[in-house]
């Protein structure tokens, strides 16, 4: 399976930003592309621009909050690569070392067993029925770090 581009969604919060940065960095990142929401803490602002020298970032002129701020970058990410699959994060992530390779993997058995897979969630948390818990809790199936498929954008 083919590399797949990476889209950070962030808001204020400088510190886990650069903690979650650095463990991306630590496992190795493909087409990283920032998207912040209207940060207005100037740390922030000043780590967004130490990090728009490797990497694509995007400031939002007002705050839209989550799900604004991620929807329609996910259309603009799919527009700009041309990929079927899209990994979205948040900014508060700890990703392990072999996060992503993890993810690929864990995306190539699901397609296998079932073509139609929507999206997959690498957030590891007990729940009995994970999918109803990140619908209740996030407003959205997911949660704060999924591979999305294309086809069913």
């Amino acid at each position: 399976m083919s590399k797949i581009p990476i889209m950070m969604t962030t808001y204020e919060r400088p510190e886990y930003f650069k903690r979650t940065i650095k463990s991306l960095e630590e496992t190795g990142v493909y087409k990283l592309e920032i998207f912040d929401d209207s940060s207005k803490d100037k740390s922030k602002l000043a780590l967004l621009r130490k990090y728009s020298v490797k990497y694509d970032v995007h400031y939002s002129k007002e705050n839209k909050g989550t799900v604004l701020n991620t929807i329609p970058n996910i259309d603009y990410m799919f527009k700009k690569y041309d990929c079927d699959y899209l990994f979205v994060c948040q900014d508060d992530i700890l990703f392990s070392k072999n996060w992503y390779d993890a993810g690929i993997d864990m995306l190539g058995k699901a397609i296998d067993k079932n073509k139609n897979v929507a999206y997959l969630s690498l957030f590891n948390r007990k729940a009995k029925n994970v999918k109803d818990y990140y619908i209740m809790e996030y407003g959205h199936p997911g949660g704060p770090c999924i591979i999305i498929n294309r086809k069913f954008w």
